[in-house]
């Protein structure tokens, strides 16, 4: 079983009668079986038709497929979030050259009238693991945060891309 979707989900020439109910609604079309939405490719259900001696799935784009996947039946596992641990983990996700000296915006979760834009003059280092330079904390501007507070209750602002949203100050588990 595909993490992303059921199989009986999939609808197919064998089962074509079933895709009628997703005309015009949304989904992923394919040819064979793939395990990841981009082997899929997405699109409108615009018809289901009789190709002797199958029936025939089409797309927006008026394309043959073999299979197609109604969008509401796609799986999206929960994404699971944690406190950076690495300055790497940091400096990739805030698009920074370095951690030290660089310039963060950021605020409080509670408090979204205000925000502050310091510098990362310190960092905080686990002491019993500095082979894999474990991260405790950093100060911005002289004061000290801990990781998993910058977690809980700040979010953090891209500075080169103010259209993007407030980010919460960690990565994905799964990345």
């Amino acid at each position: 079983m595909s993490e992303l979707y059921d199989k009986k989900d999939v609808i197919s020439w064998a089962n074509s009668e079933d895709a009628r109910q997703y005309i015009g609604k949304e989904g992923y079309f394919a040819d064979k079986f793939g395990n990841y939405l981009t082997d899929w490719k997405k699109g409108t259900l615009e018809g289901v038709e009789e190709c002797a001696p199958i029936h025939c799935i089409f797309s927006t784009d008026r394309c043959v497929y073999g299979l197609f996947l109604p969008a509401d039946r796609v799986k999206h596992p929960e994404k699971k979030w944690r406190a950076f641990r690495y300055p790497h983990e940091i400096t990739a996700t805030l698009k920074l050259d370095r951690l030290l000296g660089s310039q963060i915006t950021f605020r409080r979760k509670t408090d979204t009238s205000k925000f502050y834009i310091g510098l990362v003059t310190r960092e905080y280092f686990v002491e019993n693991i500095p082979e894999e330079h474990y991260l405790k904390g950093i100060s911005i501007d002289g004061r000290h945060y801990n990781l998993d507070d910058l977690y809980e209750n700040y979010e953090w602002l891209d500075d080169t891309n103010f259209s993007q949203p407030w980010r919460p100050f960690g990565v994905l588990e799964n990345e």
